[in-house]
């Protein structure tokens, strides 16, 4: 018996440390799955109390909005009151208290833009007549320039029919706009000044109909101004750029030529139908 009996309570020795952890090892399992079960109480707790506000601020806006429709509709019943139920005292002027009855409801303050405002987009109470402008009468002046136009109606077409420059001398290249105001102040008429340019540094070419060529002249002439009759506007000697002049005078002639047609060209697209037909 001593033999066997030291022997078993050996074994029970030797396996004591294998047990222990085995236990260890499920209370720590335990312990996990008690965590997470405490994790989603806790989440639930805390969905439960977010419902629960969500709830009470959702109650809280339906009694807010009934609140709302009860003013609305106290405010409705009431309506405007006609200025007829006032009766006005001996004195237009005298508005005594006794005139106007005692207000038997009040009503509540409105804030702006709602349905009972006098600035409320479409309200019955308000009617506002727009001042309509007056209208522009169009100048029925008789002018002379109206009433050459008149002539001209019966008249038969002229024989000088066209256009030409009238190349005048000038101090300095003025703008376009204060040359045409300054040919206008010697008598020129403005709506006969068909396009102005400067061809050379001194000279200022004015287009004109034929028919109006005598006179311009006779006008510039009581102001002593001349017209430069020999200038040709493809003359070489009026290339000022340096870079023509190692040129040879062939070429300068090519030259001066595709600059005449190309601000010739320009000149016509800028005027105005028909009258770019006719000068082209």
């Amino acid at each position: 018996m001593g033999p066997t009996t030291t022997k078993r309570n050996d074994s029970k020795l030797m396996s004591t440390p294998s047990s222990k952890n085995k236990s260890h090892s499920a209370i720590s399992k335990d312990n996990i799955i008690l965590n997470k079960g405490r994790n989603l109480v806790n989440s639930f707790s805390e969905t439960e109390l977010l419902l629960q506000q969500t709830r009470q601020e959702l109650l809280s806006a339906q009694q807010e909005i009934q609140y709302l429709k009860e003013q609305l509709a106290t405010a409705k019943s009431v309506g405007p009151t006609q200025l007829s139920e006032f009766p006005l005292g001996t004195n237009d002027f005298d508005f005594g208290t006794s005139d106007f009855p005692a207000m038997t409801a009040s009503l509540p303050p409105l804030p702006l833009g709602s349905s009972q405002s006098q600035w409320a987009k479409g309200s019955p109470t308000i009617n506002i007549k727009m001042k309509t402008l007056p209208r522009i009468r169009k100048n029925n002046t008789i002018t002379p320039r109206k009433i050459a136009n008149y002539v001209r109606t019966f008249a038969l077409p002229s024989t000088n029919q066209g256009f030409q420059y009238l190349y005048l001398p000038a101090r300095r290249k003025y703008p376009i706009k204060e040359m045409r105001s300054r040919l206008s102040g010697l008598g020129l008429e403005k709506y006969r000044l068909i396009h102005i340019h400067y061809p050379d540094s001194n000279v200022v070419a004015i287009l004109l109909h034929n028919g109006y060529i005598m006179t311009a002249t006779n006008k510039l002439a009581q102001h002593q101004i001349t017209p430069i009759t020999d200038f040709d506007p493809l003359s070489p000697s009026i290339l000022r750029d340096p870079k023509y002049k190692d040129m040879e005078t062939a070429l300068r002639v090519e030259v001066i030529a595709e600059l005449h047609y190309q601000r010739s060209l320009q000149i016509v697209n800028r005027l105005r139908a028909p009258l770019n037909i006719a000068v082209a």
